[in-house]
């Protein structure tokens, strides 16, 4: 599923994150009729800088994209997940602005 999140300015600190777009996804086959395991991610990319009078240390742009292994059952009226989650490409840049 693809998403794009539009944030609005904090009228107490004057902050404002910035546009983010991400990209879930998740491959979970079923071992039988109860059990299924599989891996879940997601991309998440901040495609314009935090702003605002609010933002005084610069503008913050984060981008991940961890994924998780997991292990599920689903019941007749709930759903249960176990998932260990490992993060690579996590990259947090900091602009000072002059």
């Amino acid at each position: 599923m693809f998403g794009l999140t539009y944030n609005f300015i904090n009228p107490y600190t004057q902050y404002q994150s910035g546009t983010d777009a991400h990209l879930d996804w998740a491959i979970s086959p079923y071992l039988n009729d109860k059990f299924h395991i599989g891996v879940v991610g997601y991309f998440y990319n901040q495609i314009s800088p935090d702003s605002g009078l609010g933002a005084q240390l610069g503008s913050f742009e984060s981008r991940v994209a961890p994924t998780c292994k997991g292990v599920g059952s689903c019941g007749q009226s709930a759903f249960f997940a176990a998932v260990h989650e490992s993060a690579f490409g996590t990259k947090r840049t900091c602009c000072s602005r002059q």
